[in-house]
């Protein structure tokens, strides 16, 4: 057999030689998963995740095949492989209990296929040792993101959600969010600038400036500020680790996209500020053009100069280069002036500002999901799971806005030790890897490990990795970092030599495996048509069975199980069959089940319970929506409402049952009121972000519970004022109750002016039953 070893342009023999050029196609189809699968919504929603989960485990498949049918020997696996699968076990035991099942196996999905690239990556770039191909096809997809960015912020198109803030219009591009595409866009722009440093052919070496000047815009233009830090640092950390002797490179080819960049950046904003679609088209091109000029410019000059310079003479060349791109992008500054709304970006940068405390704020809470989920964690996207339960206040964030955070209450602390072991590990075999390769690919490797660390970076402080096409770069670049495999192939003489076990097993466990993931995805989206279908229904029979198949496809998705209850709901209010009643709870437990904590679910389970007459489950179900969403006000009275119904009823039958509804209750009422006391404790800037007060309805709900209580003080403090109350329902209650109090405590009722009020039947009846009502004790 004929081991790889050695750099690029190693001597080969056919069947290696061979084994290239099959290699390329693997390149273009990995280039395909980032520009074209990657593309809708960065895959941030699980619908279009799933669509290139298919793909991914198609590619896998395809690449297993072709190892088992050249009969190539794979070997040479790496510690960090090892905690790589290590962390996918990890992501597979939070599937058994999470805190919502359906999040759980999405991201399980999700994690297989960032693994499967990872391993897809490190199998194609350890056969020719060659990462520049699989480069090449991130920056394109990079250039296509920037020029849809620009094609929707100049006005050309108008697609929802690629521009964010209206009055900003800051470039969110595909990814709909623009934080999260300026890192993706800045990571690619710091390997750019590398692959320009070391390029030698004469047209990719005209192409990077022309790409990295096209990223660099899209990040600028994205007014993303942690970003812009993120790339600065990531640019100061290449020029550190490059080579010594030609860090000027980095500088220099740095500077080029920069000079370009300020010489247009005033004219682009405008242009995206205004809709001006074929004058923002035009400075593109102009800005385009112009980087490729000076990047020709500046390496004619110093290729003359360098031949006749020494060391510290070219040192001296490379700083005057870099200080003459800072002052002439200083000058373009001072002569047309930043625009407006990027000036205020900079200037507003500072840790005190809103969204700097906000998301400490956010770490906060996350961590408190330890408390009650230490070990394994609360299973995938926990905080969309579970965070409302821990928010310090009112606030409306889908996200944590930290990728470590996430890490922390999606697998809990053991899982999260998995991680950063894994991450540790490969940055440390990277770093020692670099002397396996040669120059041109040292440096490449180098600005690999410059991207990762950026893009884990910003990830702290931001959602970047809810996003399915920045976890794919990030596993892409983590499978380039880690040192190659060793990939051997048959020659003529030895084609017939057996396949060692492992490597049998190997490639047909990876396709049975890839075979699994494809069909969780599959169902995943047959189960979203199908409910799309039941959504749609207009008879409960078509409904049903859409319903019912999306149960079989997803049997995770607690959605589809109310879906079911809800149709089969219907067809029990004609035939009263109780079989079919016992199959409406049957569904409505798996669903909370499947979701325990999730509010709205759990509201409409209680709805269920209280048809089907189990007022106790009904309360319970009813409380726990309201103390895992506690600052919903909606939940609060739900949860008022359906306790003090069902303590009303069971005060002829259990007086213990009905005194815990009410005491429940006051407490709730009290709850509420101490957290509306707590935002006084607020930092300065953060203020509740929904209303967060008391309704009137509440109020009466409160003072009925202390009527039942024999607590008439407290009841009237909080039932006179409702006197007065905007709702004229409102006021007769509360009239009606305070009545029954002064009848309770001997005296005297004027009739005459509660009679207006009485006219109402269901509102004398229940006077007359609060005036004889026997206190709880």
């Amino acid at each position: 057999m004929t081991q790889l070893t050695g750099v690029i342009g190693a001597r080969v023999n056919i069947e290696t030689a061979q084994a290239y050029r099959t290699n390329k196609l693997f390149y273009l189809l990995m280039t395909i998963l980032f520009v074209g699968f990657s593309f809708k919504n960065g895959l941030f929603f699980n619908p279009s995740f799933m669509i290139s989960s298919l793909y991914v485990s198609a590619v896998s498949i395809v690449v297993l095949a072709w190892l088992r049918m050249s009969r190539a020997q794979v070997s040479g696996w790496q510690m960090t492989d090892l905690f790589v699968g290590g962390y996918f076990l990890m992501v597979l035991l939070t599937t058994f209990t999470p805190a919502n099942q359906e999040y759980a196996v999405t991201g399980l999905i999700r994690q297989f296929d960032y693994t499967l690239v990872y391993l897809i990556v490190r199998v194609i770039t350890s056969i020719d040792r060659n990462r520049q191909s699989l480069l090449n096809g991130l920056l394109l997809s990079g250039v296509v993101f920037s020029l849809y960015g620009l094609a929707n912020g100049f006005g050309t198109l108008n697609v929802n959600g690629t521009i964010f803030d209206e009055n900003l219009r800051r470039l969110a591009s595909n990814f709909e969010y623009p934080n999260a595409f300026a890192i993706y866009q800045a990571v690619l722009f710091v390997i750019a600038v590398a692959a320009s440093t070391v390029e030698t052919g004469k047209i990719m070496k005209r192409i990077y400036p022309a790409v990295a000047y096209l990223l660099l815009s899209s990040v600028i233009l994205t007014y993303s500020r942690g970003t812009w830090l993120v790339l600065a640092g990531m640019v100061l950390l290449l020029f550190l680790i490059y080579p010594k002797g030609t860090r000027r490179r980095v500088v220099i080819q740095t500077a080029v996209p920069l000079v370009g960049l300020a010489a247009t950046i005033a004219f682009l904003s405008k242009a995206v500020l205004q809709k001006q679609s074929v004058f923002g088209w035009e400075i593109t091109m102009s800005g385009t053009i112009l980087a490729v000029l000076v990047s020709w410019l500046f390496e004619a000059a110093i290729r003359k100069l360098t031949n006749r310079l020494n060391k510290k003479q070219r040192v001296t060349v490379a700083a005057v280069v870099g200080l003459v791109a800072v002052l002439a992008v200083a000058g373009v500054v001072l002569k047309v002036g930043l625009p407006q709304n990027l000036a205020e970006r900079i200037s507003s940068i500072n840790l005190q500002q809103f969204s700097v405390v906000q998301r400490f704020l956010f770490y906060k809470d996350g961590l408190k999901v330890l408390h009650d989920f230490p070990v394994l964690g609360a299973g995938w996207d926990a905080w969309k799971a579970i965070h409302l339960r821990y928010q310090s206040y009112p606030y409306i964030s889908n996200e944590s806005h930290s990728y470590l955070i996430d890490i922390i209450m999606s697998v809990g602390v053991l899982g999260t030790l998995v991680w950063l072991t894994m991450i540790g590990m490969a940055i440390w075999q990277g770093i020692k890897s670099l002397r396996m390769f040669d120059f041109k690919n040292r440096v490449m490797q180098s600005a690999i490990f410059c991207g990762l660390v950026g893009l884990l970076g910003h990830s702290l402080i931001d959602f970047d990795m809810s996003y399915g096409t920045n976890n794919y770069l990030m596993w892409a670049l983590l499978g380039m970092l880690v040192p190659p495999f060793t990939v051997k192939f048959p020659s003529i003489l030895t084609r017939n030599v057996e396949i060692s076990s492992s490597q049998t097993t190997w490639n047909y466990g990876g396709v049975v495996v890839a075979v699994i993931g494809a069909v969780i995805a599959g169902g995943f989206l047959l189960s979203d048509r199908e409910m799309a279908i039941a959504n749609a229904a207009k008879t409960p029979d078509v409904g049903l069975k859409a319903a019912q198949n999306a149960t079989i496809f997803a049997p995770y998705r607690p959605a589809a199980y109310l879906k079911l209850a809800d149709f089969q709901t219907q067809l029990y209010k004609d035939n009263q069959d109780q079989k079919l009643a016992a199959q409406i709870k049957e569904n409505v437990d798996s669903a909370v089940a499947k979701a325990p904590y999730q509010p709205d679910n759990l509201v409409r389970a209680s709805d269920y319970y209280t048809r089907f007459g189990d007022p106790v489950k009904a309360v319970d179900l009813a409380k726990q929506a309201w103390e895992n969403d506690p600052y919903a006000m909606d939940f609060a009275q739900n949860y008022m409402r359906v306790a003090g119904s069902h303590g009303a009823e069971e005060y002829s039958k259990d007086k213990g049952k009905s005194k815990q509804f009410f005491a429940d209750i006051i407490s709730t009422y009290q709850n509420i009121e101490q957290r509306i006391a707590d935002f006084k404790n607020l930092p300065s800037v953060l203020k509740p972000e929904y209303d967060y007060s008391i309704t009137p309805e509440m109020k009466l709900y409160y003072g009925e519970a202390n009527v039942y209580l024999g607590k008439y003080e407290e009841a009237k403090k909080v039932l006179e004022p409702l006197l007065t109350a905007a709702q004229q329902q409102d006021q007769n209650r509360a009239k009606v109750m305070l009545a029954a109090i002064q009848k309770r405590q001997g005296q005297s009722v004027d009739l005459n002016l509660l009679a207006p009020t009485l006219t109402d039947p269901k509102l004398k009846q229940y006077f007359e039953g609060l005036a004889k009502l026997e206190p709880l004790q």
